[in-house]
């Protein structure tokens, strides 16, 4: 899982899931020399779509070591270089969600996974309300509806009482 946002409207974005597919070693090594060494790049196939500005033949997309600095426990500053990537072997249920979603909703390019679980739940609940809207709507209608005529009826009623008084 990416653990940063190298390109958000590429679709390389903070929690995007994928698979690596190969290490790339620096001065023509095939693999780790010590502990410790990173590789020049990893090549991680993403389970989202990615821009084609960003993946090679392969459709992988290179990701290569970044620094990281901050200020340490006792005021020290850090710097640690590392891959912006960590294992993802579970996924939280918003990403099972969202999964699922993806498959059943076309929404527009633009989202990305982090948008979408959002803006699908708010979507339920806002459909949600406009329904018990419509719907209270409907009985007040019917109801003013249901006024209307029983006033209608008594009021002929009455009339023809009148009528009927005033003839006798």
């Amino acid at each position: 899982m990416l653990r940063v946002n190298k390109c958000v409207r590429a679709g390389l974005y903070n929690g995007s899931i994928g698979t690596v597919r190969q290490f790339t070693w620096t001065a023509l090594r095939r693999e780790q020399d010590k502990e410790g060494d990173l590789p020049e790049s990893i090549s991680v196939e993403f389970d989202n779509e990615i821009s084609r500005d960003f993946i090679d033949s392969n459709g992988w997309v290179k990701i290569e070591p970044r620094k990281f600095e901050y200020t340490g426990n006792r005021g020290t500053d850090v710097t640690r270089a590392m891959l912006p990537v960590i294992l993802a072997w579970g996924a939280t249920i918003n990403k099972c969600q969202i999964f699922l979603m993806k498959k059943h909703l076309n929404f527009p390019k633009f989202h990305t996974n982090s948008m979408t679980y959002p803006i699908k739940s708010k979507s339920q609940y806002l459909v949600s309300r406009i329904t018990r809207l419509i719907a209270w709507k409907v009985e007040q209608a019917k109801s003013k509806q249901a006024q209307k005529h029983s006033t209608q009826v008594a009021t002929n009623g009455l009339a023809e009482a009148f009528k009927s008084s005033s003839e006798g």
